[in-house]
């Protein structure tokens, strides 16, 4: 059975798969419900007419192939709608089912219509693509929703708390008018603020708010509860901080908007033209067919193999350039494992300990860019990364060698290319006697004419003249193939790829560090929130403030609870220690004004943070456009990437090779004449 015929077999055995799947759907959906009818427990209660999207799910999730799957896409929706089950089960089983009826139709366009290895390269790798992109695309849409929607619930807050002069009830008024999901919230921060333990509620529901806006809320909300609203320069501290944050949102719904319309269509860029590579290779071969040498060549191979990394890359980038960066707490399970290996842990800390300064140097960038990774596991992690790559460059190489040496024994679709003049009963003989004697010579050495002595003398081929191209042909390919085999210098770039995968975790760092300074600024326009609401609460100390920070930090959060637990050494040493974990400057600035805060007291101390505030804001609106710009420059970059590798790697230059091949063959058969 050939590679292709292998490949028809296990994408019609997807098929009948994914076929089966519903039909155990629909007979296990008929067995519930005829047990819902007939069951003892059911007399005298109406029919449940359940949604069918939330039966899909039910099943799915508990088939043990698709559970995580389903898992994993139901987590993202739990946050942006909490305590609602049946909501999120039915919008998981749409989104999915979604991606599953497009990959239907990408599998059976691009596939089915030309079975090819490309093609099943080509379908798995758009499959990729498609199941991303709609599940980052509905929690895109669902996160604009809610920011808009939280907006419109922060002015009727202010209206019923201007009425009602009481945070709980104003609240309580807003549900009426609510819509899905912001009524989920909203009734959620109702429980908590008529919850007797409200501090410990709040904790809870922190954990899982989706964006900043609904925990600086939550944070005003159980300070006003807690302490009361007060009143300074004649303006009610909890509408000031409303006021602030509903200008907050409305920058980040203007800012999001604009980035999802400077990035639309850049996405469909990056990853139309691996689509058109084998249309390409068709016409550029209909057009020279000596080409074929190099699309079916190790330089073609590697080519489109560059082609399809490249993409992914540009894909990648692009998404995590759109996306706002989220602080998330990873496990590295798997890299823990290995890490815990004695003879494993031995040698990388003999590594790092060879390198003190350098790993201190690390540490504190991890630390920066809020990466829970340790050093042992980072260096772990780009060992692991340099050794896979470096094997994936072997195995492709011998690949590509071992497709090659096939190629030489059996491929005969340049006969053409050799003389124009063949019969069809001449071409076919030239076929048979090219594969036989290639395979026959491939590991002797040979002269011309002894291969043209051989096929004459054995009667394969009749013709002098047949049997002189056809003894050019086969001399040419027994040269080749026993040329075709791995070198040295292939080892020298597997080297130098994997080297260079080595430091791209590193960079990423980099990077990472860079865009998380946006989360930290965000943090400390929270922090400056909720120290404007509870500076002026009488005997309020430097550690209550450093709690109610800790309580609704993120970034800082560890550095925080690191210098609540050393105040009882020394208030002033611990900040000071403080401000060494977190140079962030605007962070620092706050630290600063606690230091003084038991001399001059917090409200004087902070007595010009809503000015601040102000300020700081109107800067952060000033870089948010400039970071949007830029971000939308390197992704514009990014997705025209594939399609100038395309361009230049798999059609310019081919031709511009063929081309001067030609002009050079052409140039010594006239000064040969």
């Amino acid at each position: 059975m050939s590679n292709i015929q292998m490949i028809q077999v296990l994408f019609a055995l997807l098929m009948v798969f994914i076929l089966l799947f519903f039909y155990l759907l629909y007979i296990g959906g008929k067995q519930i419900m005829a047990r819902q009818e007939y069951s003892i427990y059911n007399i005298g209660r109406k029919r449940w007419s359940g949604s069918f999207y939330y039966k899909v799910y039910d099943f799915f999730v508990q088939m043990p192939i698709t559970k995580g799957y389903f898992n994993k896409v139901q987590r993202q929706f739990e946050i942006l709608m909490p305590d609602d089950t049946k909501q999120i089960g039915i919008k998981t089983a749409k989104t999915i089912m979604l991606s599953w009826l497009i990959d239907g139709a990408a599998i059976f366009f691009i596939f089915f219509r030309k079975p090819s290895l490309y093609s099943a390269i080509l379908s798995i790798t758009y499959l990729y693509f498609i199941n991303n992109q709609i599940v980052y695309l509905a929690l895109d849409k669902s996160n604009l929703k809610l920011l808009k929607q939280f907006d419109k619930f922060f002015r009727n807050v202010r209206r019923y708390y201007q009425e009602h002069g009481m945070i709980d009830e104003a609240i309580h008024e807003t549900l009426e008018h609510a819509e899905h999901p912001i009524k989920l919230h909203i009734s959620k921060i109702h429980k908590i603020l008529t919850n007797e333990d409200i501090e410990e509620e709040a904790a809870k529901y922190k954990e899982n708010i989706p964006n900043r806006f609904i925990k600086t809320f939550l944070a005003l909300s159980v300070i006003i509860m807690k302490y009361g609203d007060k009143k300074v320069d004649n303006q009610s501290l909890f509408m000031t901080n409303l006021k602030y944050l509903r200008q907050e949102i409305n920058i980040e719904i203007v800012n999001r908007e604009k980035i999802n319309f400077l990035f639309s269509g850049l996405v469909f860029i990056a990853l139309m033209p691996i689509l058109f590579l084998q249309a390409i290779q068709n016409w550029a071969i209909s057009s020279f067919s000596g080409l074929k040498y190099f699309y079916y060549g190790a330089f073609g191979i590697l080519t489109m193999v560059l082609i399809f990394i490249i993409t992914i890359i540009s894909y990648k980038t692009i998404t995590h350039l759109k996306e706002n960066l989220r602080i998330e707490v990873k496990s590295y399970v798997i890299i823990d494992y290995f890490t815990q290996v004695p003879i494993v842990k031995k040698h990388l800390e003999n590594i790092l300990n060879k390198n003190y300064g350098k790993n201190l140097r690390l540490q504190k960038l991890l630390n920066r860019a809020g990466e829970s990774i340790t050093p042992i596991q980072f260096l772990f992690k780009r060992l692991l990364y340099s050794l896979i790559t470096f094997l994936c460059c072997i195995i492709l190489s011998f690949s590509i060698h071992k497709g090659k040496r096939n190629q030489l024994l059996t491929g005969t679709d340049n006969i053409s290319y050799i003389s124009s003049m063949l019969s069809e009963r001449q071409a076919r003989d030239m076929k048979e006697a090219v594969v036989i004697y290639t395979d026959r010579f491939k590991n002797q050495t040979v002269t011309l004419g002894e291969v043209e002595y051989s096929l004459l003398e054995e009667g394969a081929l009749k013709s002098k003249q047949l049997a002189t191209l056809t003894a050019e042909e086969v001399f040419y390919r027994i040269k080749a193939y026993q040329v075709e085999h791995f070198k040295w210098y292939e080892l020298l770039i597997g080297l130098l790829i994997a080297i260079i995968t080595y430091y791209i975790p590193y960079f990423q760092l980099i990077l990472l560090k860079k865009m998380r300074q946006m989360v930290m600024d965000d943090e400390v326009m929270q922090f400056q929130s909720i120290i404007l609401m509870i500076m002026f609460i009488d005997q309020m100390s430097v550690e209550t403030l450093l709690e109610w920070m800790e309580n609704f930090a993120n970034v800082f959060k560890k550095s925080i609870q690191s210098c609540i637990n050393n105040l009882q050494s020394g208030e002033l040493e611990a900040l000071e220690e403080l401000k060494k974990q977190e140079p962030f400057e605007p962070f620092v600035n706050i630290i600063e004004k606690l230091q003084i805060c038991d001399k001059i007291g917090i409200e004087k101390a902070f007595n010009e943070i809503g000015i601040e505030r102000i300020n700081y804001q109107e800067k952060r609106k000033l870089e948010n456009e400039i970071y949007t710009s830029n971000k939308t420059n390197y992704a514009t970059i990014m997705a025209w990437m594939p399609f100038i590798t395309t361009i230049g790697l798999y059609l310019i230059i081919p031709f511009m090779v063929e081309g001067f091949t030609q002009l050079i063959t052409y140039l010594d058969q006239m000064n040969n004449t």
